[in-house]
């Protein structure tokens, strides 16, 4: 022990106040251990262009690049481009580096130079090194949740793995390389291990114009590492393929799969399918706060029930709400969305997000709890219903999960419920607008001018029978249109020669027309004879024939009630070239619904929209001729506002086609003829449901 001591010097040291001179704790003499240098944790190296600054490098400093400010401070992560240019605006350093060209293509030297320059002013500053292009974009939470994971003192090569198209690559055997668009991770000792090769590399082993697989070529000779080739990098770093898909909203399902899963993603050569990307990052990134808050305030109230047991926060129970109260659902199935708010429709972006959730979720617990192993191939939601009271949302589920178990397929079939929990009310503080902004936010309401519009609405009802009808439907028109200046001509076409009609009823309709004629003698009443038994198609063709070109046509039904308000937008929403469906609300029947004497009153137990029906319609006479009108041949009630809408749409005459609260069909008892064609009786039958 003594002779071991001799041959090192050891140093005892009084770190004592009083042995200080002056009691200062830098006093000369003192040893300190110098502090060992923490560095930070990624370093980007981003590859650019002079013609590319003001647009490429200016949108990623503008989206990803930017929320590095509010991401994990502490870790420290360091952007700069590698270009020949001046340009000032942008928060990051542009380095310019000499004898490097931004017009040489292949840009083999500069990428071989860009990697020599990150070696020798970086690589003892940080612990990754990421290579990047300018037009890719990059999920730091994601890419630090992978790097955290790996040690950074590894030899490491990370990427999205190539193989080499075809043999002109000259990829060599066990030779797998990182594509260079999504962007390649480097750790320090592979850094210096490839850098003091570079030259030689680019002077003497270039086989390619492909500057990424050369590097590759380069790492794998020198540095002895191949790239990642797991299947997870391949998504990981997500290279797109598809240069042909430019479209923002074409690429709206790759930019969820990116925002949840990828870390990096390439090419996004249009700036706006950039911010489109970020838009879904930064979205994905607020429901994860939420549901994160969210599951915070479940263990508040979790906590409350155990030191409290009076949680102002109780599950709601069906079974314990009063009878007077209902719980109504909204129903997701077969790709449409069903409400009581609204009509029927494709299934939103927000809805497909929150389904495939749920789907992902329930095939998870089912497995767990069911203790099962295998791969889960498809999952496929029959249906959804969901409900939403004043704390929660709440979800049923039906699924089936196609899933393979040593080496054998099957599906399995689970029900599932969820809720989420919504957040507590946010307090905040009252934001001061200014009186301009109001002011121009605000849209100017006017009163209709009829004037302006002097165009005749010419009406086409085909009849059998019914004159006590057609004194209602007279009735109506008084008020909602005649006496209000709108231009009508009525125009009936009567089937007096159908089972239906008799000659008491043809004598009471022409009384009716004859005497709104005196009472309002400037607009048309007219009556038609239609020859045969009852045909809607073949009456309403006969009525607009009695029509010129540049009139306006509006099929309507004797049963329909209506405001002046929808004679309004009827006149704004048809022009030439231009059809208009207004979606009715179809009434149930008072019977069971209860009477009400408000027939414009809509809600869920009053009826039901009609979305699939398309009766009425409103065009002008010239493009009724284009779309061919009606086909005379179909007899009876049934399928000939399906032909006409088909026509329609195949010679591009556009629809406008919205919900229209102030056109109601009032409920009324119908029969539906048992010697109809099966597809008139099954549309007959589905128009007559009552309840």
């Amino acid at each position: 022990m003594e002779n071991s001591c001799k041959k090192g010097k050891i140093l005892s040291v009084d770190y004592t106040s009083e042995n200080i001179p002056n009691g200062e704790l830098d006093a000369p003499g003192r040893i300190r251990q110098k502090p060992r240098r923490k560095r930070k944790f990624l370093y980007v190296a981003m590859m650019s262009a002079d013609k590319f600054v003001d647009t490429r490098v200016k949108t990623a400093a503008q989206t990803w690049a930017s929320s590095l400010k509010t991401w994990n401070k502490d870790s420290g992560v360091d952007v700069e481009i590698f270009a020949q240019s001046n340009y000032s605006g942008i928060p990051h350093h542009i380095v310019k580096m000499p004898g490097i060209s931004d017009n040489v293509y292949p840009p083999q030297k500069k990428s071989f130079s860009m990697m020599r320059y990150v070696h020798d002013h970086k690589v003892n500053d940080y612990e990754w090194f990421l290579r990047l292009d300018d037009d890719a974009y990059v999920h730091i939470e994601h890419l630090e949740s992978l790097l955290r994971r790996i040690n950074s003192s590894d030899a490491l090569y990370i990427g999205s793995p190539g193989f080499g198209r075809d043999n002109d690559d000259f990829v060599e055997d066990n030779m797998v390389y990182c594509m260079g668009g999504p962007g390649i991770v480097f750790s320090k000792i592979t850094l210096q291990k490839l850098s003091p090769k570079l030259g030689e590399c680019l002077k003497n082993n270039l086989m390619t114009e492909h500057e990424d697989i050369e590097l590759g070529r380069c790492v794998y000779h020198h540095a002895n590492v191949g790239c990642t080739k797991s299947y997870e990098m391949a998504a990981l770093f997500k290279n797109n393929y598809n240069v042909e898909e430019t479209d923002s909203e074409g690429l709206k399902p790759l930019f969820e799969e990116v925002a949840a899963h990828s870390a990096t993603y390439h090419a996004n050569k249009i700036q706006a399918n950039q911010y489109a990307l970020h838009n879904t990052v930064m979205l994905k990134k607020i429901q994860k706060l939420r549901q994160s808050a969210s599951d915070l305030e479940k263990d508040v109230d979790r906590m409350r029930k155990e030191i409290f047991d009076n949680s102002p926060f109780k599950d709601r129970k069906f079974y314990k709400l009063p009878r007077d109260k209902s719980v109504v659902w909204q129903q997701i199935t077969q790709g449409r969305h069903y409400s009581t708010d609204f009509i029927s429709r494709g299934i939103l972006q927000p809805w497909v997000n929150v389904v495939t959730e749920l789907a992902r979720e329930a095939a998870k617990t089912y497995y767990k709890e069911n203790k099962l192993h295998g791969k889960i191939e498809r999952i496929h939601v029959d249906r959804v219903y969901q409900t939403t009271s004043g704390s929660a949302s709440e979800y049923l589920t039906m699924i089936d999960m196609k899933h393979i178990i040593n080496g054998e397929e099957s599906t399995v079939t689970a029900a599932f419920r969820a809720k989420r929990s919504f957040l507590s009310l946010m307090m905040q503080e009252p934001q001061k607008m200014q009186l301009e902004m109001i002011n121009s936010a605000i849209v100017e309401k006017k009163d209709y001018n009829q004037k302006a519009n002097p165009t005749a609405i010419n009406f086409i009802i085909p009849l059998s029978g019914r004159s006590d009808s057609v004194r209602i439907f007279l009735d109506r028109l008084k008020i909602a249109a005649l006496s209000h200046e709108i231009h009508i001509n009525v125009k009936v076409v009567y089937f007096a020669n159908d089972d239906h009609s008799t000659p008491e009823d043809e004598a009471k309709l022409k009384k009716m027309l004859d005497e709104v004629k005196i009472q309002y003698p400037n607009y048309l009443f007219e009556i038609h004879n239609a020859e045969g038994p009852f045909s809607r198609g073949k009456g309403l063709q006969i009525g607009a024939q009695t029509c010129e070109n540049g009139e306006l046509l509006f099929f309507c039904d004797i049963d329909m009630q209506f405001t002046v308000d929808f004679f309004h937008r009827l006149l704004e929403n048809t022009k030439p070239g231009v059809a208009y469906y207004p979606i009715i609300f179809s009434q149930f029947d008072n019977k069971h619904v209860g009477d009400e004497p408000d027939n414009f009153q809509i809600t869920e137990l009053r009826g039901f929209w009609r979305e699939y029906g398309y009766g009425m319609v409103s065009l002008f006479k010239e493009d009724f001729d284009k779309a061919g009108g009606f086909d005379v041949k179909i007899i009876g009630w049934g399928m000939e506002d399906v032909y006409l809408a088909s026509n329609v749409v195949s010679n591009n005459i556009r629809i406008m086609r919205t919900t229209e609260p102030k056109l109601v069909h009032v409920f009324h008892d119908k029969h539906c003829d048992p010697e109809l064609s099966p597809s008139q009786l099954d549309s007959c039958e589905k128009d007559s449901f009552k309840f």
